[in-house]
């Protein structure tokens, strides 16, 4: 069976190629709604390179090993060693057409299990293939327009913690692709290359790492929602803030060899009081050290809800959704300033990279700020399911105590003041296209006018 696929971008061929050739394509090029993950880092294509995956087709798990062949043109090919496709041959190509690019993407297979069966499968497979190219191609546009923007500047040494989290894994990805050279902070001594260790309970770090450096993205911090909070709860809260940030803050202050960058996050719940509140004031005055220094920039991204249906909100409210269980949390009355994940990336690079982004404080979220019962009800529609559920505010109370009422029942209402004076270009800006491509959902067809 054969699979044709072939997109135009108004990009040079070198800088595709180089795209995708690098570390973290794999990562950008899968969808959310695809269940494939990577068995370990997926480095740069090479010739030879074999890559190990974990498939999952509804309850059933297969392992999925592949192996690379590079052309001298660049073009390459994937051809699975073993899988739940009998045969899987992918070669991608890339042509030259005035200043843009376009490629083409010939995928041969047969099975799934036994050839004779290819054409049983042939329309599912197929159309899950046009999901996942109509989604590729989209990410890669987004993706190739926010570095396009600063490719006359060097490329940076960043180094991430939290890297291992949604966001974080993302934006590793997103910034590898650019050309930039991603280290992430870890936990374990004797790290690769490739990672810094780093202890925030002992503030212990490795300094000659951190030495190398351009600059680092902060974004570690113990998840607040789907606990109660105890008091053990909330100081494991605060003190995975706390400690991390003024590590981070102290160490970056007692290197003076260079001017490096300091991108700290924290979140828009410092806006709302309560306990929220106060994590947020405690997680950015940890910053104290690192202020007024002359070779060090600092900035704070106070961040929204982010959805995506990798985790966080959009992933807890999709399955619910599904089983017909969409609906209101209280009165869904509550403000919600939400931001797609790609959008989250794009304003860390445009702060990053930008000379004229010098405000300290930047509030990354959508221009368009909803209310909690905008999203359940988008949701519904887009995933074809009722709404019509209502968890009422004394059964939230009830069963999450201060966590429902600060996370669930709150909200906020706040607009990206800071990015707007930068012209800064939203991919996201409507809930609903979002959430189609969030769910590999074709975008609404637009009814022709009478």
């Amino acid at each position: 069976m054969n699979f044709q696929n072939e997109s135009l971008v108004s990009f040079p061929r070198q800088m595709v190629v180089d795209w995708f050739l690098r570390p973290g394509a794999f990562a950008r090029l899968t969808p959310p709604f695809e269940k494939i993950s990577a068995t370990g880092p997926v480095p740069a294509v090479s010739e030879g390179m074999v890559n190990t995956f974990k498939l999952w087709v509804g309850p059933l798990r297969f392992d999925w090993k592949s192996i690379h062949h590079l052309e001298k043109s660049q073009d390459f090919t994937d051809i699975s060693l073993k899988g739940p496709f009998s045969q899987w041959k992918h070669h991608h190509q890339f042509f030259v057409e005035k200043n843009s690019t376009r490629l083409r993407d010939h995928i041969e297979w047969s099975g799934p299990l036994l050839p004779a069966l290819s054409p049983l499968f042939s329309g599912k497979v197929n159309r899950t293939l046009e999901k996942t190219f109509q989604f590729r191609e989209r990410r890669l546009r987004h993706d190739l327009g926010r570095h396009e923007k600063f490719l006359d500047q060097p490329r940076l040494k960043i180094g991430i913690t939290g890297a291992s989290g949604v966001i974080g894994s993302a934006l590793s990805a997103f910034l590898s692709t650019g050309g930039h050279e991603v280290k992430h902070f870890v936990r374990r001594k004797g790290a690769s290359e490739q990672e810094i260790y780093w202890n925030p309970k002992t503030q212990e770090i490795d300094l000659e790492k951190v030495r190398t450096l351009d600059a680092v993205i902060h974004l570690a911090g113990e998840n607040v929602a789907g606990h109660r909070w105890t008091p053990d709860f909330k100081k494991e809260v605060l003190d995975s803030r706390v400690l991390g940030t003024s590590l981070i803050a102290k160490t970056l202050a007692s290197l003076k060899d260079k001017p490096r960058k300091l991108i700290s996050t924290s979140a828009i719940g410092i806006y709302s009081g309560g306990f929220l509140g106060e994590v947020c004031e405690a997680w950015e005055n940890a910053l104290e050290p690192a202020r007024n220094q002359e070779h060090l920039k600092v900035t704070i991204t106070r961040i929204g809800v982010v959805l995506t249906s990798k985790g966080g909100a959009l992933k807890e409210l999709t399955l619910p959704t599904l089983l017909g269980l969409g609906g209101k949390l209280g009165s869904g009355q509550q403000p919600m300033s939400w931001i797609s994940q790609d959008d989250v990336l794009g304003a860390f690079l445009e702060i990053l990279m930008n000379p004229e982004a010098s405000e300290k404080i930047y509030d990354l979220v959508s221009p368009q700020p909803i209310l909690q019962s905008d999203l359940s009800k988008t949701l519904s529609e887009v995933l074809h399911r009722p709404h019509f559920f209502t968890i009422p505010k004394l059964a939230i109370k009830m069963a999450l105590g201060q966590m429902g009422q600060e996370v669930l029942l709150s909200g906020q209402e706040v607009f990206p003041v800071g990015l707007q004076k930068l012209n800064f270009k939203f991919e996201f800006s409507l809930l609903e296209d979002l959430l189609r491509f969030e769910l590999g959902k074709s975008p609404k067809k637009k009814t022709r006018e009478a």
